[in-house]
């Protein structure tokens, strides 16, 4: 079917396929084989019980429409009897309604007292639930005047301040049972005449709504809500059970007889499959008749198949929390009567064939499937409706016979899947429901400690709470010592999102003073926790320091896009505030936000945070806030190869800190001055800072930053074409960085000895170290270091003409530098790749791939790294005669290092021109040494 919609974003979309709410019965092949053998016994005459347990939505019911219908695809001589229990209703409904289901009367008597609709209705008019027969549709123009008059009847008729009077209006063979309560009348239409006991069980019905609904009723404001849906429920119910002839009215062993003596004539005359769905609302007296007939099935031509759902077997207000069919199973288990099959959730491959048995094969991304799975757990009653609310959003939409689907980075719950989670959770008592809450708000996992504080209920309360939990399957009992979760994701969204905002930040308090408390010693292992509640609560001081050393963390553990998340947040909630505290504290964290934007190539932004630090820092004159960001942005400005401002930041810089007495800030600046000279050439001065830098480090017996130290005074040495000196400087390092725990330096002296080693000729050697590099690099999650092992090992590879193993290697590493939004280090991958095509003579893919490392190096500023890239280019023009190109882009090269003062490159430029004019005559130039990796 086909029906025009309009999208979240209110663009009409020109047609949207309601999808169908089944499928083909998915990942069920090994339990559905089990229930058709038991069939085949039962043929036979050894008939029996099975038990299929299950989660709400995990196709329990899916399950036996399948059974239903390979019956019927049998010879057609098997009866198939099928009834639904229903909460409230009546002794026997389930069987009666089986019967029912092939014609059977003789149990049924003569009709009486039948309701065909139920109106609730609100005092001041309006519709709360309703419930009609033939599930008919109700014109809401006409039901209001309806109801209009029966409010005014009814308000006539009554005592002022009256309740619980019954009256009665009649019209042809019916009768409407009108009774008024202190929130809300109901209305019952009743045919044929009903007897007085058919009467109290409307009046009862309306005390029970509003016993447990009265301030919702009070307060509606007109929307559909949980507990609207299960008044509509109770409604249902109330019309099931009132039939006069199979009430408490009956004798209950009389009617166990002869419903289970109309079973055995039915299978008397053709073998039968009973089906009953959702056992856990089963009455005692049917529980008993269940009993019965598995027993006697035994011995006939019957197979029961019957359902329920394991989490609600817990009844928080039966004796002893005991549930009647928990008391049921527990004597029929004792009698073996019956086999018991389990239906789990579906995996992502037996999620993946249901998706495409609703959607055309793989419609949706692997991205959008992760998620539909992570999100559904592969509950497919879940996993159906969350699909359908997607098509009805035009999120996923068909035009012309091609889907396609927008962005989608989450996933909005319909109120089909809440209701499910919620009607769990509305069973239970007041202080599991506020557990479940706070829970909700701690996150998808929490210790015992931290909730027992937080809730303030005693260890005895709290551990039978949780039990109570975990049996109702909300909650999962981690291996760990004194750890839960939620048993899906999605109970713990659905209770987030139904609290108020002042719950939530209430909650968030709570749990953030908790964890504060249990790791009061050490809090460094919730830091990220720590921020998140503090976050979401009104404590700004708490949350300005807690979000301030957890973007911190995150730098150090190489994650600056949440560094960024953190730091960005809590400066939207102090930028602008007059206090000089706060003011202190924003140009601090436009410093953070520099470096961390720095550090994932977004420099343009980072720029304009240094700046806004500077501002503030100049006004303030906060002097030791402005030599750091001094330094960062000096930094910067090298990395962009802008030598002039990098040394002017440097320099006021080195002369703040060395007023300031901060040794450390000298240091640092010391060797970023190093890094300015060195890139230009000047290896003379490089070497006298990067000293300084040392000397000062020893005296701060800092071995990890003298390890650095001689890493960089090892680069120079390599520059100047001083290997085993440089060989020497990185071994040194190696030795001091050894056991401080600074695994990022470690990676990078690892690097740039496999680089050294490549270029020296001792390629086993510098496979070893790129290896250890992108160990080390793993071993910290630093993705970057990982990267830049990555790539030295793939420039290996391409000179030893591994060109497989190496265009593997540059397939990941493009996919972590595009993780960590580096174009710089991107731009080198599409480099080597470009090497890698050119290796197997495919000019145009060089072509390709060097022009994108261009472009992307150009994107960044980074002016030495185009220089490089033009002579590899050239190379491959000098090697391929192609002397016109090969000039043209020496030349390019030439004139950007000398723009920059990159004297080394200049000299490169130099010499392989020398080469050109040289190779004229010959068959191939003699090729330069590789350009390798330095960090």
């Amino acid at each position: 079917m086909v029906r025009p919609s309009m999208g979240r974003s209110g663009v009409a979309l020109s047609s949207v396929t309601v999808l169908p709410r089944t499928s083909s019965l998915v990942g069920r092949e090994d339990e559905l084989t089990r229930v058709l053998s038991h069939l085949r016994e039962a043929l036979s005459g050894d008939g029996g019980l099975i038990l299929v347990e299950g989660e709400a939505g995990v196709g329990k019911t899916r399950l036996l429409g399948e059974v239903r219908s390979r019956v019927a695809q049998m010879d057609g001589a098997t009866t198939v009897l099928q009834g639904r229990c229903i909460e409230g209703t009546t002794p026997y409904h389930a069987f009666i309604e089986a019967l029912q289901s092939v014609g059977s009367k003789e149990v049924l008597g003569s009709e009486s007292g039948r309701i065909r609709e139920i109106f609730l209705i609100h005092r001041d008019g309006r519709l709360l639930a309703h419930y009609s027969e033939g599930g008919r549709e109700l014109d809401q123009d006409l039901v209001s005047g309806m109801l209009t008059a029966i409010r005014d009847f009814i308000e006539h008729s009554f005592r002022p301040g009256s309740t619980g009077s019954l009256n009665e209006l009649q019209y042809g063979g019916n009768h409407i049972a009108m009774e008024e309560g202190e929130t809300a009348y109901i209305a019952a239409v009743i045919s044929p005449p009903a007897p007085a006991w058919v009467r109290e069980s409307v009046s009862s019905c309306l005390a029970e709504l509003e016993q447990r609904y009265g301030t919702m009723i009070r307060d509606w404001h007109g929307k559909r809500s949980p507990e609207i849906i299960a008044m509509e429920n109770r409604l249902v119910a109330l019309a099931k059970e009132l039939p006069s002839q199979v009430g408490s009215l009956v004798d209950r062993s009389r009617r166990l007889e002869e419903i289970a003596t109309r079973l055995e004539d039915l299978c008397s005359r053709a073998p039968v499959v009973l089906l009953l769905d959702d056992l856990q609302w089963m009455d005692d007296a049917s529980l008993d008749l269940l009993h019965h007939v598995s027993r006697r099935a035994q011995d006939l031509r019957m197979l029961v198949v019957a359902t329920y759902r394991p989490e609600d077997l817990v009844d928080l207000r039966a004796p002893q929390g005991v549930h009647p069919l928990t008391r049921a199973l527990r004597r029929l288990s004792r009698e073996n009567l019956y086999a018991i099959l389990k239906l789990r959730r579906l995996s992502a491959d037996q999620t993946r064939s249901m998706v495409n048995q609703i959607l055309p094969a793989n419609i949706l991304t692997d991205e959008l499937f992760e998620l539909l799975h992570r999100t559904t757990d592969g509950n497919p009653f879940f996993v159906v409706e969350i699909l359908a609310q997607l098509v009805e959003d035009g999120r996923l939409v068909q035009e012309a016979g091609v889907w396609s689907n927008a962005p989608i980075i989450a996933l909005a719950l319909p109120t089909t899947v809440r209701d499910v989670v919620l009607r769990r959770v509305d069973r239970l008592r007041r202080q599991e429901q506020d557990l479940l809450n706070l829970m909700a708000v701690a996150g998808l996992e929490f210790d015992f400690p931290v909730i027992q504080l937080a809730s303030g209920l005693q260890e005895t309360d709290l551990i039978d709470s949780l039990d109570t939990l975990v049996r109702l399957r909300l909650l999962q009992e981690s291996a760990g010592e004194d750890h839960y979760r939620f048993d899906h994701e999605l109970f713990r969204e659905v209770l987030y999102d139904r609290l108020s905002r002042g719950t939530r930040r209430l909650l968030h308090h709570k749990i953030g003073e908790a964890l504060e408390q249990v790791h009061r010693d050490d809090n460094e292992e919730v830091i990220f926790e720590l921020a998140y509640h503090f976050s979401q609560t009104r404590d700004e001081e708490r949350s300005l320091q807690y979000s301030i050393l957890a973007g911190e963390r995150a730098l150090r553990a190489f994650a600056p896009q949440e560094a960024i998340s953190h730091f960005e947040r809590v400066l939207a909630n102090v930028e602008g505030n007059p206090a000089s505290g706060l003011q202190v504290k924003a140009a601090e964290l436009h410093n953070y936000l520099g470096t961390a934007l720095d550090s994932v190539g977004d420099q343009r932004a980072a720029l304009e945070h240094f700046s806004s630090a500077l501002t503030i820092v100049e006004k303030l004159e906060l002097p030791r806030v402005r030599a750091t960001v001094q330094r960062n942005l000096g930094r910067l400005y090298q990395k962009r190869a802008d030598w002039p401002r990098a040394m002017e930041n440097l320099q006021r810089a080195l002369e703040g800190f060395t007023a300031l007495g901060n040794d450390r800030g000298r240091g640092d600046t010391h060797r970023a001055l190093a890094q300015v000279f060195w890139q230009q050439g000047e290896y003379a001065m490089a070497k006298v800072h990067l000293e300084e830098a040392l000397a000062i480090q020893d005296r701060l017996r800092n071995r990890a930053e003298m390890g650095a130290i001689y890493t960089d005074l090892a680069n120079i040495d390599a520059s100047k074409g001083q290997s085993d000196q440089a060989r020497g400087r990185y071994e040194e390092a190696l030795h001091l960085l050894d056991g401080t725990g600074d695994l990022a330096e470690l990676a990078r002296a690892y690097n740039n000895l496999a680089t050294l080693e490549q270029e020296t000729g001792h390629s086993d050697r510098a496979a070893r170290y790129y290896e250890r590099c992108n160990e080390t690099a793993q071993r910290i999650g630093d993705r970057r270091s990982q990267a830049f092992g990555l790539l030295g090992l793939t420039e290996l590879q391409v000179e030893g003409g591994e060109l497989a193993a190496a265009q593997d290697n540059v397939v990941e590493g493009m996919a972590l530098a595009e993780q960590l939004n580096d174009r710089l280090l991107l731009g080198d991958f599409h480099r080597v790749q470009g090497t890698i095509f050119g290796q197997s003579g495919q000019s145009s893919a060089l072509d390709e791939h060097f022009a994108k490392a261009e472009a992307l190096f150009e994107m960044v500023n980074a002016p030495f790294e185009v220089a490089s890239l033009h002579l590899l280019w050239a190379q491959y023009y000098l090697r391929t005669r192609d002397l016109v190109r090969a000039r043209d882009l020496i030349a390019r090269s030439r004139q950007r290092a000398q723009q920059i003062g990159a004297r080394q490159l200049v000299a490169r430029a130099d010499a392989l021109a020398a080469e050109g004019e040289r190779s004229r005559g010959a068959e191939s130039p003699t090729p330069l040494p590789p350009i390798g990796p330095k960090a």
